[in-house]
């Protein structure tokens, strides 16, 4: 069948995510084997030639295609790659590929030298040398200008003295990064998963009617997480919207644990756009109203009580058809009256993958025991039980050591439990090297797990550790793990394990501990002034350690609801209590606890001379700080972090102090604020955080004295009016500057431009109040080096001419302004990735987009009636325009045009001859792409070469020679027609609302209708879901409206006389289909210029091959976009998951044969 291309046609799909380019006698087996399963464990597909093409004459043109299918290419640059001209190809086409299409291109310089690849020298300059010995010049040219162009690529990856576990880890997440894909992190090396999470796949590709859950149990480490992110990882983008929530057991114990999770899950359903949760009964409402219409992949990881189900996930009805919902858990029970279609229990490992994995871990990497040491390596493995944590933590804790140390540790388990896996962290703890490492992983377990990497390391650096170091040893001990937030990540038994020896260190006298992390004790020590010189840690929250402390139980339930009183007086703003309700200690009760460095308190307030408080403070975080100013007497001078957030503070200190080693000052949400300490005695200070200050109304002058300063966040400091006037003077460190909600500033800062440094500017809302806000806004005022820029709801009503000043802008946002247009040149912002118009009301069209854009969110701009285009929106773009109901043509994609803008031949093909017949009469029209309705006169819908018209009517008119009634589908066989070619076929459906009211019409879902069309000759099958679709009316005295749906398809290349037809009208279950029709058009004798320039340029290509998704499949819909980007996979004849949209429903069927033609 032929087909024709034009510049409009689709973006290209990909089979693959990664084309994997090496030189396989160098790494196959080993750093490209384990990067590969890495990869594919992270659910990124992944090309590999493991001889799957056999090399040959045609080896440039299979490469190539291989290439075609893949986003991202990988190449493991190893030593003796530029000795293979297989590689060389496969680089010059890579390349040639990144110049034509923008492929993405990564370069791993795998035990060789950059400055080796780029110059050709080393065994680069060598393997060329011999190549121009044996190839054409113009060859060895080519391969060398590909060589050439890898200088100049970012990212690029170098190995050198790294571990290949830590640097696999970080190759796949830059590529993921690359790749636009939200993953969960998983270990780099794991044994035994992919089974065991294949088990939860077959159930998650089970597709189903309904939604259902499954539950993933058993001990503790055994790895029902891991296989919970692997699943998500590998299914997350064949759904709508999906969410994992971690540790849901931790974070349910916490101050508004599970409205936070409530908050995540929200975020998540609505990619960022979450609406405000005050309490629990408040979120689950918001959180069926999110679920509505989506296919939803939630996983809930380690659910301890059945009302964290309750309140997170709701009533199972909730979910939309086809949603999956996973649960792990040590409890088999904890399901209750929850429905559950899978109970898996977690199996621990074999005595092979036990030692496959105890091995990586021990032997750097290897699959089996060093030699000499099979058996001390079997008796540690059977120690571990099979538990992949224990395995993990023992290998790594081994690594390197002689075989003194194994026996020694081994000596020590056998006096343990076999499988105690609290012991065996603890022998692994107990190997620790160094005292600065057992110490920093102490006070991780203690105080710091899920907090900042660089916040926890700006601490510990604080109090004599190597952070950095001790962190990097940490994690490769598998004792801590690094997030892709770069969070500090410890399993919940490992911190249990700290905890433990911590409590060891005094049983029943809390007071002589290292470390105080409970708050019941920490009250205690307090309370009975039992501290001493021993303690170097202690937390506080009063809400948790006081017996008698009722401000919780006062103003919420169990839950954490707060009453809408409460809201409206301002209760859910953190407040210090009173002294009368508040716990109060002597300052002799700290004064005994001199070697105190780490203090954490909530509500908590000292009586006395704070001259005696512990002076050897590096980390002081204390929420609801009661006095109006700190004392003055109190000695920070060791002080690296100074947290004061939510307190009572109306200065920070009267004079000036000195407190040479602070980096953070976070004073946020202190509304009572008025002003800034002088900063002249904060020589290192990097990041100011001084959000919701409501009461501050300038920056002390010295601010601009901080050379090192890296971050400022005024954000909601609604009486402040000015900035320094020499802030410029901060452009050489200032890296991220946030005064969104700055609402009566009264200009940006001056020498804003000049600032090289600034990367970040967030400014929504600033200048709302005054007079002269920002009406016309000139980007010349902004530095050049921008990456993200936010100017949301600063009205706005003129944009500059040209975007073209800011070359790096990656983020925009520009929302809630009144502006009427943006300017041509935005498509010239080569790397604009994310883009924010959302109430931008007045909007009426947009130009054309770049082509690096993967977020567009634009909803409510009710004006909005035009987009020049969607670049990848098949592919990878995340698009929002809910409520732009005036939409009506997004080029490349549809056109909405009225009866008299269509040429007469397209009408009388659509069976439209006596137009004045709908003169006047206007019908309703939902929009599957903003979720809307409009009440429009008759117009013409011009969408993937199929015309359709929306009229009123009850029954298929005679002009469609074959008809059939109270059916929603026929078969037939194409008939010949004097020889002449097939053109299209034109069909109708008659249909009508089954609702009895505008209410439940209101109520009713509208926008899933197919149209389906099999070949069963050729065996293409193409499935239409149009963006606009007609609304009849209610019954009206007693009977009900009737529309037909009347569609052209010009689709004739794919048609040929003795065809075997099947046609399916699927329609959505509120509509009842009453009959439908058809009529083959031929080819005329003579055809209209202005009817073939129509349909030349409707709005796709005639090349169908971007709606692909299977073999010989194609859904013809643009508003179910997430369907298409879900569709690469591995087998592009398997089409599991989208089977429904094919279905003939042959039961259904009436058959009609030639006689009745």
């Amino acid at each position: 069948m032929a087909s024709s291309s034009s510049s409009s046609s689709p973006a290209p799909r990909f089979t693959y995510h990664v084309f994997l380019s090496f030189r396989g006698e160098d790494t196959r087996k080993n750093f490209t084997d384990h990067l590969y399963t890495a990869l594919t464990q992270s659910g990124i597909n992944t090309f590999r030639d493991d001889d799957e093409i056999r090399r040959g004459e045609h080896i440039e043109s299979e490469i190539n295609h291989a290439i075609r299918q893949s986003k991202l290419s990988i190449l493991v640059l190893s030593s003796d790659y530029a000795s293979s001209r297989w590689c060389l190809d496969e680089l010059a086409l890579i390349m040639d590929r990144r110049k034509t299409h923008g492929h993405i291109v990564v370069p791993i310089y795998y035990d060789v030298l950059p400055s080796d690849v780029h110059a050709l020298s080393g065994s680069y300059g060598e393997a060329f040398a011999q190549h121009r010995n044996c190839f054409d010049e113009d060859v060895v040219d080519r391969w060398r200008e590909a060589v050439s162009q890898l200088e100049h690529l970012q990212p690029h990856l170098v190995l050198q003295d790294r571990y290949e576990s830590e640097f696999v880890q970080d190759v796949v997440k830059q590529v993921a990064k690359l790749l636009n894909r939200t993953l969960v992190d998983v270990s780099t090396h794991l044994v035994g998963m992919d089974y065991r999470a294949g088990l939860v796949n077959l159930w998650l590709q089970n597709e189903s009617a309904d939604a259902t859950v499954a539950a993933i149990y058993g001990v503790g480490g055994v790895g029902k997480s891991t296989i919970a992110k692997i699943v998500y990882n590998q299914n997350f983008d064949k759904f709508d919207a999906g969410s994992f929530l971690a540790d849901i057991r931790s974070v349910s114990g916490q101050p508004n644990g599970l409205v936070r999770l409530q908050r995540q899950l929200l975020s998540d359903l609505t990619k960022g756009s979450a609406p405000k949760v005050y309490g629990a009964d408040e979120g689950i409402v918001k959180i069926k109203d999110a679920l509505y219409r989506k296919k939803v992949l939630l996983i809930l990881d380690d659910v301890d009580h059945s009302e964290q189900l309750d309140v997170i996930m709701g009533l199972l009805q909730w979910f939309h058809k086809g949603s999956k919902i996973l649960i792990t858990t040590r409890h088999q029970h904890i399901m209750g009256a929850h429905a559950v279609s899978l109970m898996l229990k977690v199996k621990e490992l074999d005595d092979k993958e036990s030692i496959q994995l105890f091995s990586w871990h021990a032997f750097g990497g290897a699959d089996r025991p060093d030699d000499g040491y099979e058996l001390l390596s079997k008796e540690a493995v059977d120690r571990c039980g099979g538990i992949p944590l224990a395995l993990q933590v023992l290998g790594s804790s081994l690594c390197g050591k002689s075989n003194e140390v194994w026996e020694s540790v081994l000596q020590r388990l056998k006096r343990v439990p076999e499988s105690d896996i609290q012991s065996i962290f603890q022998i692994s703890f107990g190997s620790l090297e160094d005292d600065h490492d057992r110490n920093l992983f102490l006070d991780i377990a203690c105080f710091f797990n899920g907090m900042d990497v660089d916040y926890v390391a700006r601490i510990a650096g604080g109090c004599g550790f190597f952070a950095f170091v001790g962190i990097k040893n940490l994690t490769r001990r598998c004792l801590v793990s690094i997030s892709e937030e770069n969070k500090l990540t410890m399993h919940q038994l490992v911190v249990e394990m700290g905890r433990e020896i911590v409590r060891q260190e005094s049983v029943d006298d809390p007071g002589k501990r290292s470390r105080l992390w409970d708050h019941k004790d920490s009250f205690m020590v307090l309370k009975e002034k039992k501290g001493t010189d021993l303690v170097k840690g202690l937390t506080l929250d009063m809400h948790k350690g006081s017996p008698h402390y009722q401000t919780q139980s006062q103003n919420s339930d169990s839950k954490g609801n707060v009453s809408k009183r409460q809201r409206r007086l301002g209760f859910f703003h953190h407040k210090p209590a009173d002294s009368t309700s508040q716990g109060s200690f002597s300052i002799q009760s700290a004064a005994r606890m001199q070697k105190l460095k780490l203090l954490h308190l909530n509500d908590v307030k000292f009586k006395g001379d704070y001259k005696n408080f512990p002076r050897n403070l590096v980390w002081l975080r204390w929420k609801g700080f009661p006095m109006e100013c700190m004392p003055n007497e109190l000695s920070l001078e060791k002080l690296v972090v100074l947290d004061m957030r939510n307190g009572n503070l109306k200065y920070l200190w009267k004079e000036t102090k000195f407190l040479p080693e602070l980096k953070i000052l976070n004073l946020n949400h202190s509304q009572n604020l008025v002003r800034t300490p002088n900063f002249n005695g904060l020589p290192s200070l990097e990041r100011l955080l001084l959000k919701d200050c409501a009461s501050l109304t300038e920056l002390d002058e010295s601010i601009c004295d901080l050379k090192g300063l890296e971050l400022l966040n005024l954000q909601d400091c609604t009486s402040l009016r000015k900035l320094p006037a020499d802030f410029g003077t901060l452009k050489s460190s200032l890296c991220v500057l946030i005064l969104s909600g700055c609402l009566n500033l009264q200009q940006m800062p001056k020498d804003l431009s000049e600032m090289e440094s600034l990367k970040f500017l967030a400014a929504d809302g600033v200048g709302k109040n005054q007079a002269q806000s920002i009406s016309t806004l000139s980007f010349s005022i902004f530095p050049s080096n921008l990456l993200s820029l936010s100017l949301a709801d600063c009205n706005i009503s003129t944009l500059p001419i040209r975007f073209t000043h800011m070359p790096f802008l990656q983020s925009l946002n520009l929302s809630k302004n009144p502006f009427g247009y943006l300017p041509e040149d935005i498509n010239k912002l080569g790397m604009l990735e994310t883009l924010e118009l959302e109430l931008c009301t007045k909007l009426e069209a947009l130009p054309e987009l770049p082509t690096s854009l993967s977020i567009l969110k634009a909803d409510d701009c009710s004006s909005l009636n035009r987009i020049a285009n969607l670049p990848n929106l098949l592919e990878w773009l995340d698009l929002e325009v809910h409520g732009c109901e005036r939409i009506t043509e997004i080029g490349g994609l549809f056109r909405l045009d009225r009866l008299s803008s269509i040429d007469t031949e397209v009408l009388s093909n659509l069976g439209l001859f006596d137009l004045e017949s709908f003169e006047g009469i206007e019908i309703e029209m939902s929009n599957a792409l903003s979720c809307t309705t409009i009440k429009t006169p008759i117009q013409v819908l011009q969408e993937c070469n199929i015309f359709s018209t929306f009229i009123p009517g009850s029954e298929v008119p005679d002009w469609f020679n074959i008809r059939v009634e109270e059916s929603s589908s026929l078969s037939m066989v194409l008939p010949a027609a004097s020889g002449l070619k097939i053109r299209g076929l034109s069909l109708c459906t008659a249909y009508t609302g089954k609702w009895e009211s505008e209410e439940e019409k209101e109520t009713s879902l509208v926008d899933e209708n197919y149209l389906k069309i099999i070949n069963e000759t050729s065996g293409v099958k193409w499935c239409y879901s149009p963006m606009f679709f007609g609304i009849p009316g209610a019954k009206v005295a007693g009977s009900r409206n009737s529309m037909l749906w009347l569609s052209h398809w010009t689709f004739g290349e794919y048609l040929e006389a003795g065809d075997e037809l099947h046609i399916v009208m699927d329609l959505a279950a509120c509509f009842e289909v009453q009959g439908c029709g058809i009529r083959v058009i031929y080819e005329q004798q003579q055809e209209s210029s202005k009817g073939k320039e129509i349909a030349e340029s409707s709005s796709s290509s005639r090349n169908l091959s971007g709606y692909e998704v299977g073999r010989d499949a194609y859904l013809l819909s643009h508003h179910m976009f997430l369907t298409h980007q879900a569709a690469p996979r591995d087998d592009w004849d398997d089409l599991s998951g989208y089977e429904y949209l094919f279905e003939p429903n042959a039961s259904e069927d009436e058959y009609v044969t030639d006689d009745e033609m």
